[in-house]
């Protein structure tokens, strides 16, 4: 299922490519790496690396996804806090990367692997943080 569709961004801010498997406490994304992508360019001249920071952005968009499902006509009702990221493994020209998310046990945080075949590139942990919304009681 394309996740284009259900995302507010636009191309080429869209970093998740499909959704390949969902329930109600995780979701599982991909994304298909190709040397064409515009922000590669340079982004080392002689051997292109996906930037880190945009598998960040496609585990927060994976996140995304995941929270409208839950709440699907309040998806502006959370958004995150802490974010710690560790990069294990570089991303290439040609790599497809599954990122799975899901909610912790206490159900405040969600934790997320990006994985290439077997190989673990990035693990992540977001703190998830629900705003209240204020109501004007002016008369």
């Amino acid at each position: 299922m394309p996740a284009e569709a259900y995302l507010h961004e636009a191309k080429p801010w869209t970093m998740v490519d499909r959704i390949i498997g969902e329930s109600d406490r995780a979701i599982s994304t991909l994304k298909n790496i190709s040397g064409s992508d515009f922000y590669l360019i340079g982004h080392f001249p002689s051997y292109s690396v996906y930037p880190g920071m945009l598998m960040v952005e496609c585990i927060l968009q994976s996140a995304e996804l995941l929270l409208r499902r839950q709440s699907p006509g309040k998806p502006g009702d959370c958004r995150f806090g802490e974010i710690a990221s560790r990069f294990l493994s570089p991303v290439v020209p040609g790599d497809s990367v599954r990122f799975d998310v899901g909610f912790t046990a206490g159900g405040s945080e969600l934790a997320a692997v990006g994985k290439v075949g077997g190989r673990t590139v990035i693990h992540c942990k977001m703190k998830l943080l629900r705003e209240e919304r204020e109501k004007d009681e002016r008369r």
